[in-house]
C-alpha cells in the first residue's frame, strides 16, 4: 500500500532497549545492531515470528545496556 510505511521505533528500559516494528502474520525477521555505522551490522537475533495479535513485533535487547550509541536493522525472511 502506498500508505503503510515501516518505522522502527526504540525505547529503553531498566533491562535494555525495547525494538518494535510493523509485521505481517506468516513472516519471520532478523534483527541486526551495531554501535558503528562505518562497521556494519551483526546479526542479533535471527528467525522471530511475526506478533500473534496487532500488527507490531516487540523485541527485547538485553544486551543493550550501556549508553551505546545503538543502530538497529529489521529485515524479512
Amino acid at each position: 500500500s502506498a500508505l503503510s510505511v515501516f518505522r522502527l521505533t526504540m525505547s529503553s528500559t531498566d533491562e535494555g532497549i525495547v525494538i518494535a516494528w510493523p509485521s505481517q502474520p506468516g513472516i519471520y525477521y532478523d534483527l541486526w545492531r551495531t554501535s558503528n555505522l562505518a562497521e556494519g551490522f551483526s546479526e542479533l537475533a535471527t528467525g522471530l515470528p511475526a506478533a500473534f495479535s496487532g500488527d507490531v513485533t516487540t523485541y527485547l535487547d538485553t544486551t543493550a545496556t550501556d549508553k551505546g550509541p545503538y543502530f538497529y536493522r529489521v529485515t524479512p525472511r
